[in-house]
């Protein structure tokens, strides 16, 4: 076969050499031009290959514009396997020169391509169903291409490097994921007969156990192929640790053993478990179990560390009560990136190439770790410095770091086992002692005593300073006399930390309204005892006093207060939080905090409104959120504590994705691409390759306030840029439209828990359209196949509770109004923001009843039109909540301070003509608000609207056609 020759005067090959050799020099062991045969003695000439610890990956090479390079790429997975060094080729990536470099003399190839920060690369992912079959013969359509980015070798060889990307099989992580769920499945029906299983109340104590074996066998299998046996510590050097073989008393010895060199987290649980288990229970589940790790570990799908905590997180049936959310990969990814911004303060003089340093100045924390993903990403992040300054040695550094300068912390047993577990798998080759990874206690002591978790942490809380916690890798005689593999200790928080990374839990004080449910407390849901729970409660309200932190916004907003406790100044913090941390009134203190105290850099967003059905062996999914198996928007927030002498003087990056990346390599570009861009001011747009992600909008942050934070409000900066301003001045095209906080035109009605609540509510309530029915009338759920038109009657009944005081109940009921704004509004089906009753009522829970303070004739029935407009329509979205895709809550403390349009300025003929367009268009059908663009009834009434303010119709149009575009009106979650 002859080798093919760029035009021009560098001949490609010799680019490929000097990649290569970069790449050495980077810490890969990298060839170029190689040749390989394979079993039908076909040759293959092959541009770059590297060695990635058990699997070879190819790099095709070609100059722009490239045409055919992924084609030719893709020949490098043939129908039979290719083999390099005994490694099986399972990955390949393109890498495109830019045509600058056809013409370059042979002396200056190399310091060119050394500099050069414009190559191309993109990474090719297999997608058959089954990973466990022979390749199959490839086509350019069977290789799924991820983003491609634009970059210099250095970057390549960090991909290349990269823990994440390490198996070429990334699509297969669902399949597998499924796969090891089934096994477990199969496992757990056997294993839920015995004895010992069926006495735990607990969860699902079958599937866990055999979730914990399926993790020791992986294990197991990954130190018999990575660990030098001479870095055993005396007297255990030499000694072979085997892969897992024989029956369940070989397997207890094999753990046994290796227990006595190290690994508690992940073998003693196995052990202890194993030993309780009858026979043949433990042969039929092993029999289930041991080929589901063997196949795992040899796809090298493992060392994608999230297979073991996303099959984990949905058997945890604790996980309902402790809103325990597990960060994707890919979010973990940019987050981490972004945290490890270069150009931080606290990582400008951090000495990457010297183990010692860090080990006393890097102190990585992440308060709820639970299965250890962001962590992980963390120790990437950092690995990935030290290789840049110091490539020849990774092992020593990381055995040092993970040591000493990485901590987490749990409540949840089984998590910090798999935390553990996940950052022992970044050093398989060598025996880690003493990982900082610890369980904390989630009760009421036999003292009396509450004890919160990693919240103890916080200054004023209760348990502060005398914190008992559980070291699960601490080992010591008494440890191993006892078998449990745990010692209890004095467990200390830094004080000065570098870098505060987490995703905590979200549960909040307050619960269901219904009769089961009143007394439920998903603050401390997990916690059995009401009156542990109340003590748990009144501690941490006590200790959250004076502070930022809220129950009421959540448990997240504890953990905030805790890591600016704890942050070193310089420090960064770097969270996943939902998404109601930017608009929620509940969160003001937190965003007051962040704005007085920090430099906050990066708030991400999505808008993603795809949707991943539930299946056999994988959860359900909105891509809104950055976590798995949750249905809630939610936001990444990095920012740097400041010096408490230096007022805010950077910029805030509002980055709003229309996707989210679904790969680690996708995650890589999107944060370059971010870091990149970091000094443009204004507006501009993620790119990546020839693929837009979505857009940033970068404000100065002393313009921000602790209101609300607007900017990632839409995927469209257009958009958001005009809604604000609208919002703040009132401006609308070129005419000044009167807006007011609608606290200043109208008294609110009663929250719904005074009306309805089991115990606390004056009334009972029954749903019913009957006029004649016994009761005052109301206005309850909101319907969007039954509620269609501006003008409505009652659908339900208020009934006098005869334990409540009547005259409390008159009172109430003088609050009954005519106009009534919808508290919770799903965009894309429901029609109506408000709606007008001829009689006046009560709203209850889906709507709020306003007592509108302008007495004359027209003002409510005009405020009504308002709110159904694409005008009053984008005010609201852009002040509500926005906890879901496609919807908008406006609680009353938002509702207060929503801009509407000022009718106590218009005069008495507009308010007369407001009327008039109510009345004709009561008793028409609108559409929902998805369809606001085409909706003749709804451009009518925009129309007219207009009309009667002075505004263009052109604006007003513009305005519907563009808001009818955006996910957040459209999507149906």
């Amino acid at each position: 076969m002859t080798r093919r020759q760029s035009s021009g005067s560098t001949p490609e090959p010799l680019l490929n050499a000097q990649v290569a050799d970069l790449l050495r020099r980077y810490g890969l062991e990298a060839q170029a031009e190689q040749r390989i045969t394979d079993r039908t003695r076909r040759h293959h000439q092959i541009d770059i290959l590297v060695e990635l610890d058990d699997i070879a990956v190819a790099i095709e090479a070609e100059f722009a514009p490239a045409r055919t390079v992924r084609q030719d790429a893709t020949k490098r997975l043939p129908a039979e396997a290719l083999y390099w060094r005994g490694l099986p080729v399972t990955s390949v990536f393109t890498l495109v020169y830019p045509k600058s470099m056809k013409r370059l003399p042979e002396s200056d190839v190399a310091d060119k391509l050394a500099q050069c920060e414009s190559l191309a690369f993109a990474q090719g992912v297999r997608s058959e169903q089954n990973p466990t079959l022979p390749l199959p013969g490839m086509t350019e359509g069977d290789i799924e291409w991820i983003t491609s980015q634009a970059g210099s070798v250095r970057d390549l060889a960090e991909l290349l490097h990269g823990f994440w990307v390490r198996s070429g099989q990334t699509t297969t992580i669902e399949e597998t994921v499924a796969a090891a769920s089934h096994a477990i499945a199969d496992a757990a029906r056997i294993l839920e007969r015995a004895p010992t299983l069926q006495q735990v109340d607990d969860g699902d104590p079958a599937a866990t156990c055999a979730l914990i074996w399926l993790n020791a066998l992986l294990f197991q299998e990954l130190l018999a192929k990575d660990l030098s046996p001479d870095l055993l510590p005396a007297p255990h050097r030499g000694k072979v640790i085997r892969r897992p073989h024989g029956r369940p008393d070989d397997l207890l010895r094999q753990w046994y053993e290796i227990l006595e060199i190290n690994w508690y987290p992940i073998f003693d649980v196995a052990r202890s478990t194993l030993a309780d288990i009858p026979s043949p229970l433990d042969v039929n589940a092993l029999d289930i179990l041991k080929p589901c790790a063997r196949t795992m570990a040899e796809n090298q799908v493992i060392r994608r560390h999230d297979v073991a905590g996303r099959i984990f997180h949905r058997l945890l049936e604790t996980r309902k009560f402790l809103a325990t959310n597990y960060t994707t990969i890919p979010a973990a990814v940019l987050l981490a990136e972004l945290a490890f911004d270069d150009k931080a303060p606290c990582w400008e003089g951090m000495a990457w190439d010297d183990p010692d340093a860090l080990a006393h100045k890097l102190r990585v924390v992440d308060p709820a770790c639970g299965s250890g993903t962001l962590l992980m990403a963390a120790v990437q992040e950092v690995i990935k410095r030290h290789r840049r300054a110091h490539p020849e040695d990774t092992a020593s550094t990381i055995k040092v770091v993970l040591e000493n300068s990485i901590l987490g912390y749990d409540v949840v047993p089984s998590a910090v086992h798999l935390t553990a577990t996940t950052l022992s798998m970044a050093e398989t080759r060598q025996v880690l002692h003493d990982l900082p990874i610890y369980r904390m206690p989630h009760d009421v002591n036999d003292r009396g005593l509450a004890r919160l978790g990693s919240l103890d942490f916080l200054h004023k809380a209760p348990n502060h300073n005398s914190v008992q916690s559980q070291d699960l890798f601490v080992k010591s005689d008494a440890v191993r006399t006892t078998g449990t593999g745990e010692t209890k200790e004095d467990v200390r928080f830094p004080d000065s930390c570098t870098l505060i990374i987490s995703n905590p839990p979200y549960t909040r004080a307050g619960g269901p309204g219904s009769v089961d449910n009143t007394d439920w407390n998903p603050v401390f849901g997990s916690v059995l005892s009401k009156r542990d729970q109340n003590k748990m409660h009144n501690a941490l309200t006590k200790t959250l006093k004076g502070t930022p932190g809220r129950l009421y916004a959540g448990l997240g907003s504890a953990f905030m207060v805790l890591a600016d406790e704890r942050l070193a100044v310089g420090g960064r913090l770097a969270f996943v939080l939902p998404a109601t941390v930017l608009t929620g009134s509940r969160w003001a203190p937190i965003r007051k905090m962040l704005l007085d105290r920090y430099d906050v850099e990066w708030v991400v967003v999505s808008h993603d409104d795809r949707n991943r059905s539930a299946k056999s062996g994988l959860p359900g999914r909105l891509y809104i959120a950055f976590s798995e198996s949750t249905r809630m928007a939610e936001a990444l927030i990095v920012a740097t504590k400041r010096d408490d002498r230096r007022e805010a003087k950077g910029r805030t990056r509002f980055v709003n994705l229309r996707q989210i990346p679904d790969e680690p390599i996708e995650a890589m570009a999107i944060a370059r691409a971010l870091l990149v861009s970091r000094e443009v001011e204004g507006q501009s747009a993620i790119t990546v390759g020839k693929k837009e992600w979505g857009e940033v909008i970068s404000v100065k942050q002393k313009d921000l306030s602790d209101d609300s934070w607007a900017h990632a409000t839409f995927i469209q900066s257009d958009l958001t840029q005009k809604t604000i301003t609208f919002r703040d001045t009132g401006i609308f095209g070129d005419v000044q439209v009167p807006l007011a906080p609608l606290g200043n035109l109208s008294e609110l009605g009663p929250y719904h828990m005074q009306i309805k609540n089991p115990t606390q509510g004056l009334f009972d309530i029954v749903e019913t359209d009957d006029v004649t029915a016994w009761g005052e009338p109301a206005i309850w759920h909101h319907s969007s196949k039954r509620m269609l038109h501006l003008r409505m009657g009652a659908n339900a009944r208020l009934r006098r509770r005869p334990d409540k005081s009547s005259a409390k109940q008159d009172d109430m009921l003088t609050k009954a109004s005519h106009l009534h704004l919808a508290g919770e509004l799903r965009h894309a089906p429901q029609r109506l923001a408000a709606v007008y009753t001829d009689r006046a009522m009560l709203g209850v829970r889906s709507w709020i009843s306003l007592t509108i303070q302008d007495s004359r004739q027209g003002a409510e029935k005009t405020l009504c039109l308002w709110f159904n407009s694409t005008m009053g329509l984008l005010l609201r979205i852009v002040q509500a909540n926005r906890p879901y895709l496609g919807r908008s809550g406006l609680p009353h403390e938002l509702a207060y301070e929503l801009s509407v349009l000022d009718v106590k300025t218009l005069t008495a003929e507009q308010l007369k003509e407001g009327e008039r367009i109510f009345e004709d268009l009561a008793s028409k059908t609108l559409q929902g608000f998805a369809q606001l663009a085409v909706d003749p009834v709804r451009r009518e009434l925009d129309c007219r609207l207009a009309q009667l303010l002075g505004v263009s119709q052109e604006a007003m149009n513009q305005l519907a056609n563009t808001l009818a575009n955006e996910p957040l009106l459209t999507t149906r979650h």
